[in-house]
């Protein structure tokens, strides 16, 4: 799955890595983006994908690529 990448989506991963820089996170993200694996769709209606122990929720709008809103831990984890 490719898709668009938020500044929210960067800044809650530099948040969990503070030794990363922006560039390397974008292509961190995307790089676990094209790796994805579809979850669930939330009562919200966006969709939680998940890649290398992350929950990325994605968001789509017709014709456009989909969105990449934020990063999150595993569930139970601690950030």
């Amino acid at each position: 799955m490719g898709c668009e990448i938020t500044r929210h989506a960067v800044e809650a991963y530099l948040s969990r890595h503070p030794e990363a820089r922006p560039l390397g996170a974008i292509e961190h993200l995307e790089e676990l983006c094209r790796g994805a694996r579809f979850a669930h769709r939330r009562a919200t209606g966006e969709e939680e994908w998940r890649a290398d122990g992350c929950r990325l929720i994605v968001h789509r709008i017709a014709k456009r690529p989909p969105i990449l809103l934020t990063v999150l831990p595993p569930r139970g984890a601690r950030s």
